[in-house]
């Protein structure tokens, strides 16, 4: 059951209210009083509570992996966004005045201001080096942190768009870009967009004997042995979340399924049609490509299955007839 208490403008403004009847404001008001459920709310203010108590005591955050510091990370991304528990005004502007509380201030500021400072060691370090801290170091780590949390757009560059943006000017800088385009992950991300806005603009994968085609015919095999920059769990997920896209998940179907798919699909063109589709359409063009390899016992046809469902196909009383001139007069008949 939830309880309810009304509360009028004033009270709500000035906070006046008792906290065993914490505030939740609706769109909707009743004769300029607010509607009041307090079950959200109540736990929002207890751990708001807990977190300053806990400040008061450590003088610092809590901890990411702490269940307090990750409702306070929660926080942070719902105040950014504007979402969840931020939609309620009261809560919203509860946490706007405690972050420039100058009580809490500093805690909030310190982490933009500690990326800052390593932001200008990693400048400095490629600026004296010409080239980037090794993975192994603390800088290195921190510049790799950076990366994945940009592409994801995670910790503060999502809670904070200086750093977005202070980021993505910093890795398209003519001085340092070439540093960040070398590098494998970047490299990968480059062919992998490249890939999808050439499946966009053709609507179908690129030819296998060109770069981008013997790239995405790498990235399927170690994907499949998840090797290589597959183990990179990112990075694998990004590939999972591609091939699974229903926007692309057909041109990633295997071959074997693509050919049954086109299979049923000639059938079911003979049957509402009469006829073989012209050799110029898709499925005509694919059906011609089978009559070969079926002759010549070569690609697909080298597969024993897949033969046996073609000769049963063409020896079909249902579709026999199409397939009896071998000069395949009937299959140049247009539609």
């Amino acid at each position: 059951m939830y309880n309810y208490k009304f509360y009028d403008n004033n009270q709500l403004i000035n906070g006046s209210y008792d906290y065993n009847y914490l505030p939740y404001s609706y769109e909707n008001e009743i004769e300029n009083k607010h509607y009041i459920t307090i079950n959200n709310e109540k736990n929002w203010y207890i751990k708001f509570n807990n977190l300053k108590n806990y400040i008061a005591i450590n003088d610092r955050l809590p901890g990411k992996k702490t269940i307090l510091g990750g409702w306070l990370n929660t926080q942070r991304k719902y105040y950014k966004l504007n979402k969840g528990s931020m939609l309620n005004n009261i809560i919203y502007n509860e946490w706007k005045n405690f972050i420039n509380d100058r009580k809490y201030k500093k805690y909030f500021i310190i982490h933009v201001e500690k990326w800052y400072n390593d932001f200008i060691k990693l400048k400095n370090f490629i600026d004296l080096n010409n080239k980037s801290p090794s993975k192994e170091t603390n800088l290195g780590k921190w510049l790799q942190s950076q990366k994945n949390n940009y592409r994801t757009k995670k910790n503060n560059m999502l809670l904070d768009e200086n750093v977005f943006n202070t980021w993505k000017k910093f890795i398209n800088d003519d001085n340092y870009k070439e540093l960040f385009i070398c590098n494998g992950e970047e490299e990968w991300y480059k062919n992998f967009n490249d890939l999808k806005n050439f499946i966009d603009i053709n609507d179908k994968l690129p030819y296998y004997k060109s770069n981008l085609g013997k790239w995405l015919g790498a990235q399927k095999y170690i994907y499949k042995l998840n090797k290589n920059i597959m183990k990179n769990k990112t990075i694998r997920n990004e590939w999972e979340n591609f091939i699974n896209n229903d926007k692309y998940k057909n041109f990633f179907i295997n071959y074997k399924e693509c050919w049954y798919n086109n299979l049923n699909e000639l059938k079911e063109y003979i049957d509402i049609i009469g006829a073989l589709p012209h050799k110029k359409s898709y499925l005509g063009n694919w059906l011609y490509i089978q009559m070969n390899n079926y002759d010549l016992n070569k690609d697909m046809m080298k597969n024993k299955t897949i033969w046996f469902e073609w000769r049963n196909f063409i020896n079909d009383d249902k579709y026999k007839n199409l397939f009896l001139s071998r000069n395949k007069i009937n299959y140049l008949t247009i539609i």
